[in-house]
């Protein structure tokens, strides 16, 4: 009952919420949530009985999803980083990690360059996107928060968009420079896709 209060209290009062509603998420719905983290986002989707493929590389985070999300008939859960290879990589962390591994984990990255990374890694599992769309025949909404990894995956995710209805993506270039030039070609390729209405770039 307290999670259902809790739920409901940032239903009316989250950004994030208020901004999802846009997608009009039903019972049935297929959406899959890159870059999961403790499934606050998965939450959303999941309590309008969607099923949520979430994905979530950084272990600490992961843990934690698995806590809320793992006995729930509509969230599938993957401790895997989501780019266009399957195989491992190291996951850098956030440069404060170390302070809270949980609450600095939303910045970890597959990304080096990521200028709030640290030199300390995991090594995590990697799946390749074009196997993660692949699974599926519809797809509601594509969420994309994977800090960097997005301009990797660009291109897979417009080769599929005929069956994918809202593509929400966070971009990094704003708050990392070494994905300037990243991001130019990104929304170059948004915009020449021929679907650049499905395509949302102001997520939080």
């Amino acid at each position: 009952m307290l999670k259902l209060i809790k739920y409901h209290l940032k239903r009316k009062l989250s950004p994030k919420y208020t901004y999802l509603e846009k997608f009009s998420i039903r019972s049935g719905n297929t959406v899959i949530d890159l870059g999961a983290n403790i499934g606050e986002v998965t939450e959303y989707f999941a309590r309008r009985k969607a099923t949520v493929y979430a994905y979530e590389p950084n272990p600490y985070a992961f843990k934690v999803l698995l806590k809320n999300w793992g006995a729930s008939p509509h969230v599938k859960l993957y401790n895997s980083a989501v780019s266009n290879y399957t195989g491992h990589s190291n996951l850098w962390l956030h440069v404060d990690h170390s302070k809270s591994e949980v609450e600095f984990s939303q910045a970890s990255s597959l990304q080096a360059e990521k200028s709030n990374v640290s030199k300390d890694a995991v090594q995590v599992d990697v799946i390749d996107i074009a196997d993660v769309l692949a699974q599926h025949k519809h797809i509601r909404l594509l969420k994309v928060d994977i800090e960097g990894g997005e301009y990797d995956i660009i291109d897979e995710i417009i080769k599929n968009i005929a069956k994918i209805d809202f593509v929400l993506l966070e971009t990094h270039a704003h708050k990392h420079k070494a994905f300037e030039q990243k991001e130019h070609e990104l929304q170059e390729k948004i915009q020449d896709s021929g679907s650049k209405q499905k395509f949302f770039t102001d997520w939080f």
